[in-house]
């Protein structure tokens, strides 16, 4: 009869839930901020009907180029994130008793 052996492992420690925690904080924070400069176009484009057209317009191009700055470091962010939480929540080789 061959006997199977168990061998101990050590507690897994739960990095991947940190992770996860850090990819839905990253989440709210991005959203919240794209809300926020997405609204403030709105008022402007809004404030451009009543007063003078090309101040307001520069002010209206230069929060789109930045809503367009914060999609792009919040996706790479995000990006890194998700890949973490992947790396520590299985992506990686398990032991089997054979070993």
């Amino acid at each position: 009869m061959t006997s199977v052996e168990t061998t101990e492992h050590a507690p897994r420690r739960k990095w991947g839930w940190i992770f996860v925690a850090l990819l839905l904080v990253e989440v709210v924070i991005f959203s919240i901020h794209a809300h926020n400069l997405t609204e403030e176009i709105k008022y402007l484009r809004s404030y451009l009907n009543r007063t003078i057209a090309e101040l307001t317009l520069v002010k209206i191009d230069n929060r789109t180029k930045e809503l367009d700055r914060s999609y792009l470091i919040s996706g790479a962010s995000l990006i890194g994130t998700l890949v973490c939480v992947c790396a520590a929540l299985g992506f990686r080789r398990r032991k089997t008793p054979a070993e």
